[in-house]
């Protein structure tokens, strides 16, 4: 026993020994231990998972990137208290990134533990965004003044519950102090008094619902533009139910903000146009204004005309793409893109301009939207996302292809829009007179989705409504000598065509131009040989699983014989 372990033992070294010698043969590990922190830290940083400590997986590949992982300070300086074990993973990352600066998030800042700790290190801080009970936060701005935060240059406050319960019925004001340190660039208030004559040299604002805490007896529009007067750097400016009201027998001077590329307003439409009035900013500036108090076209003329101003001033970018989207009958949404390709989904934030309306009534739609889609250079607008605009009717959406003479592409969802949006193409073919003066459309993006068997009626109104089009398009097309469509791309997700092949083969010879499906080039003979292929294999496969089964059920009963009669003999 001992001669064998023994020799285990010397297995196990040589093991070993072949292991170090493999190691230090690897390409990766001849690299010196900066160019690898340096490899390692941009893995972190392009990944995304600074927060999240994904990056932190490479420890357990070797010993040596175990110590490399150990050693990169500045990589465990990112501390996200939103995930489970926060006490502890805040101690460990605390201890971990020694003295480098550092990034503190709290998505659910009701732990006092976890506030204390933060505020034991505060001379280490350089970011903190805190979004929590106000309970919470009012204390956590109550002990702001007593720590030094010598580097802090970004904080951001969100009590977004419980204030109610918070002594007073209100947060504490922000600190003077912070302010007078004057390291901030990027701050971002929610629910939270701050003294506006002491925002100075900022990059980034963002004010939500916060009051002038200063000395003045009443926060004025001039009280506004002192404040930005006095960041003339800024980059992102956010200021949601924050605009004073102008007061009509004064006069207000004009405001430039020369490095200005995100602005963000929400508030009544009247406080966002003296607001825009009074700004100046570069043509590049991507502009999210959300109002209050537009139910009809007269209601957005006013704000209009700055943004008219802005979107057609020379160097600003060309707009190609109109998207429309409504969560309801009164909630609409406009957004010019600069890209022709949108993504899976469009977001107000990928927008050049979103604005976003409440029309009482669908006639008061149309009027706001032919006054929106005026103010921007519509001439370039070729394309229309359509995909999540399902309370806009037949009707609005004639009026808006009516609006853009040059739109050739429409992208669709297997939804109520795009049913209402082949209605309304239904109609323009079927009147002479609009449709001699409406833009042709030359090509149509369906993605055709469903999550349940629901919404599979749904899929077969959206394919009837297009086969309509597509006949009237091919009658009237015909005397043209041009193709219904250029290109109809059906981008089908989870299968929810499979079933309705030959509803979708029907549509081939109405389209005249390309049909796409997955991708390819749709051809329905080509299509159907695959699938008579695929059918050949699985049934070749299910005969020879059945002959399989077939002959084990013989060899067993055999067997069975064999033993019978074994016993039989006995």
């Amino acid at each position: 026993m001992a001669e064998i372990d023994a020799e285990m033992a010397w297995h196990y070294a040589q093991l070993a020994l072949l292991k170090a010698k493999r190691n230090a043969i690897v390409p990766i590990l001849r690299l010196p231990n900066e160019l690898l922190s340096r490899i390692l830290t941009i893995y972190a940083v392009e990944s995304d998972t600074l927060f999240n400590l994904r990056w932190s997986r490479i420890m357990y590949v070797c010993r040596h990137f175990h110590a490399l992982a150990l050693a990169a300070q500045s990589l465990w300086a990112f501390i996200d208290l939103s995930w489970h074990a926060g006490i502890i993973r805040l101690r460990s990352q605390l201890e971990r990134s020694g003295a480098a600066p550092v990034t503190i998030k709290m998505r659910f800042c009701d732990s006092a533990l976890a506030v204390d700790i933060i505020l034991e290190h505060s001379e280490r801080i350089c970011a903190l965004d805190v979004v929590g009970g106000g309970p919470q936060v009012h204390e956590l701005i109550l002990a702001l003044p007593q720590h030094r935060f010598p580097i802090l240059v970004s904080i951001s406050l969100n009590p977004n519950h419980k204030i109610e319960e918070v002594p007073g019925g209100a947060i504490a004001p922000f600190p003077q102090s912070l302010l007078d340190e004057g390291n901030l660039r990027t701050v971002k208030l929610t629910s939270i008094g701050v003294p506006w004559k002491s925002l100075r040299g900022l990059d980034t604002l963002s004010l939500t619902r916060c009051s002038d805490s200063s000395s003045h007896p009443t926060q004025t529009f001039s009280c506004l533009l002192e404040m930005l007067e006095a960041c003339p750097q800024l980059r992102k400016l956010g200021l949601h139910y924050a605009i004073p009201p102008t007061l009509p027998e004064q006069s207000y001077p004009s405001l430039d903000l020369p490095q200005l590329a995100s602005l963000g307003l929400s508030d009544h439409v009247g406080a966002c146009t003296d607001l825009l009035t009074h700004l100046r900013f570069p043509p590049t500036t991507r502009m999210r204004i959300y109002t209050a108090g537009v139910n009809a076209g007269s209601d957005v003329r006013n704000l209009l005309i700055p943004l008219r101003r802005q979107v057609r001033a020379r160097g600003a970018p060309s707009v190609g793409l109109l998207s429309v989207e409504g969560s309801g009958p009164a909630n609409i949404l406009f957004g010019a893109h600069h890209i022709t390709t949108p993504p899976a989904m469009l977001y107000a934030d990928a927008a050049f301009l979103a604005i976003n309306v409440h029309p009482r009534s669908g006639s008061a739609l149309r009027q706001i939207a032919a006054k929106v889609i005026k103010t921007l250079p519509f001439e370039g607008i070729t394309h229309l996302d359509a995909r999540i605009a399902t309370s806009v009717t037949p009707a609005s959406w004639r009026a808006v292809v009516d609006l853009l003479p040059a739109l050739e592409q429409i992208y669709l969802f297997s939804n109520q829009a795009a049913v209402n949006v082949l209605l309304a193409l239904i109609e323009i073919e079927r009147d002479d007179r609009r449709r001699a003066g409406a833009a042709r459309v030359r090509r149509l993006h369906i993605i055709m989705a469903v999550c349940d068997d629901k919404e599979q009626p749904m899929v077969l109104t959206v394919l009837d409504q297009l086969s309509v089009f597509l006949m009237l398009r091919a009658v009237n097309a015909s005397d043209d000598d041009v193709p219904a469509l250029d290109v109809l791309e059906l981008d089908e997700r989870y299968g929810c065509l499979n079933t309705h092949e030959g509803r979708v083969e029907a549509l081939f010879p109405l389209v005249g131009g390309t049909m796409i499906r997955f991708g390819s080039v749709y051809d329905p003979v080509a299509a159907k040989a695959e699938r008579e292929r695929w059918v050949a294999i699985w049934r070749a496969e299910e005969a020879a699983e059945r002959e399989a089964e077939e002959a084990a059920e013989r060899e067993m009963e055999a067997l069975a014989q064999v033993q019978a009669d074994e016993v039989d003999e006995a």
